[in-house]
């Protein structure tokens, strides 16, 4: 069916004036863009419609630099556009590895020309003449052809009427178990809904759908175990990682951590950029157990480590029966474990 469902109890939603009731249900609702409630704030692109333009605009600001902020930047700056970048704090891709972000921004100010922004809230965006003003605090900002929200994203909630059917949330999302089950012992949910420390990414959606279809059908009791999750933004260059964090790594005496610069040595093949880094975390028994790279392929180069920190492979069995196809650094990585 399509149309917007809410519960009424907590055995029955309502579509489109028609009640349906069910032994369980699963809520996948999502995320949808934050909406800034700023003057102004319907003049502004987001997500969901900048690929409605017709026509390429000269100059836009993004208002956020989150996965979404950072590529849109890239990917209109590819096109041609004049890009601003307006970030609340001091550091874009908060989740990643601060030296590398800091590194990612140097890369697209200088080979992309992206002008960035830094501590700064916008609190209106009137329209001009000449396309729209961005306001902050400390003044007008600039005038620009197109504005994008990309502040980030907020849990699909508020059609559901979760408190009719007993449903616990937070302006975070759902409230799950390890089981998924939500306050209501026969309602699930699953995906960028939930109130999660896993990141929000498709790949956990269709990891935690997969077992709630597998609960459901009685073919698991086991409560939900996160796998190692890579996660990767598409900017130029790449920003990867999986595992423990290098930056809380570093804060902790029971970790030590590899920087190796990819673009010397044995490490350089063609196709890495001139400024390729690769961090790797080890716990106190040697085992690989974090890594995060900046590079053109960081995103092949971080799934090629995961199976190393997942599976906990003896090394020397790794180096006895795999021969990865040279030169790309999974077959390095025979090196590195």
């Amino acid at each position: 069916m399509k149309g917007e469902a809410s519960f009424v109890d907590q055995h029955t939603i309502e579509v489109n004036n028609k009640k349906i009731t069910a032994d369980n249900f699963v809520i996948a609702t999502g995320k949808k863009p934050h909406p800034l409630n700023i003057p102004g704030h319907e003049y502004l692109l987001t997500s969901t419609n900048l690929f409605e333009l017709e026509d390429t605009p000269k100059n836009v600001a993004i208002i956020g630099s989150g996965y979404v902020g950072m590529e849109f930047a890239t990917l209109l700056s590819a096109a041609g556009v004049k890009v601003t970048v307006i970030v609340r704090s001091g550091q874009p891709l908060e989740g990643f590895y601060s030296q590398h972000v800091h590194q990612l921004v140097d890369e697209m100010k200088n080979s992309l020309g992206i002008n960035f922004i830094f501590n700064t809230n916008v609190t209106a965006v009137t329209e001009a003449q000449t396309g729209y003003e961005v306001q902050s605090a400390n003044g007008n900002l600039g005038t620009f052809d197109k504005v994008i929200n990309a502040s980030g994203r907020v849990p699909e909630i508020n059609a559901l009427k979760l408190d009719n059917a007993g449903v616990e949330y937070s302006n975070r999302g759902i409230k799950v178990d390890k089981y998924l089950t939500t306050s209501a012992n026969n309602i699930y949910a699953m995906g960028d809904i939930v109130d999660k420390t896993a990141p929000a990414l498709t790949s956990t959606a269709q990891f935690e759908a997969d077992y709630l279809s597998a609960l459901l059908t009685n073919k698991t009791t086991e409560p939900l175990r996160h796998p190692v999750i890579g996660t990767v933004t598409f900017t130029f260059p790449q920003l990867a990682q999986a595992g423990i964090s290098i930056d809380k790594a570093k804060e902790d005496s029971n970790y030590s951590i590899k920087d190796i610069d990819i673009t010397q040595g044995d490490f350089l093949y063609a196709g890495t950029d001139d400024h390729a880094r690769l961090s790797l975390v080890f716990d106190k028994q040697n085992h690989l157990v974090g890594a995060a790279e900046i590079s053109q392929t960081a995103v092949d180069d971080i799934n090629a480590l995961i199976p190393v920190m997942a599976i906990d492979v003896d090394p020397e069995v790794w180096k006895e029966k795999m021969l990865m196809a040279f030169p790309g650094l999974a077959y390095k990585i025979r090196t590195l474990i």
